[in-house]
């Protein structure tokens, strides 16, 4: 009996150990080949879409690094993001409203991926950059890229 609930025990924190690593969902995808170049972590504007009062800015997260990168976020194409926009010749940080702590979770970019990440923009804000913190490997020290500026898409696009 003794032996049956040692074996029993075993199955069940076993598996609980060998995959309590951190989760990486299937949200990354290969670095594209028009960024293959890249060498160190960069957030360059993927795609973009807008409607009369909103604009849907895809960045895209590259790790083309041999370290895996973790940040905070919901999912690897959802982190806690911060916006700046330019005002008076300088960044000036914008609030992007309350981010809810449910389904919060440190997220991975594996080594040589990346993800797509949607940022929500008012139209009147722009111009503005998009930054991501993260840290890479184990280490907990934290890093922040930030996108190049981006500009308002005019209408005639």
């Amino acid at each position: 009996m003794k032996r049956t609930m040692l074996t029993l025990l075993a199955l069940l924190l076993v598996p609980h150990l060998v995959y309590s690593e951190e989760k990486t969902d299937k949200r990354t995808e290969a670095i594209p080949k028009e960024h293959a170049n890249k060498r160190a972590i960069c957030l360059p504007l993927d795609s973009r879409s807008k409607n009369d009062d909103y604009h849907t800015i895809n960045v895209r997260l590259i790790n083309p690094t041999s370290t895996p990168i973790t940040f905070t976020g919901y999912s690897e194409s959802s982190p806690w993001y911060k916006i700046q926009k330019w005002e008076n010749g300088k960044w000036v940080g914008h609030n992007v409203g309350w981010f809810c702590g449910t389904g919060l979770r440190q997220c991975v970019i594996p080594s040589a991926r990346s993800s797509v990440i949607p940022v929500h923009v008012q139209a009147d804000l722009f111009p503005i950059r998009v930054g991501v913190e993260y840290a890479r490997g184990k280490k907990r020290e934290q890093e922040i890229v930030w996108s190049a500026r981006i500009e308002e898409e005019s209408s005639n696009k």
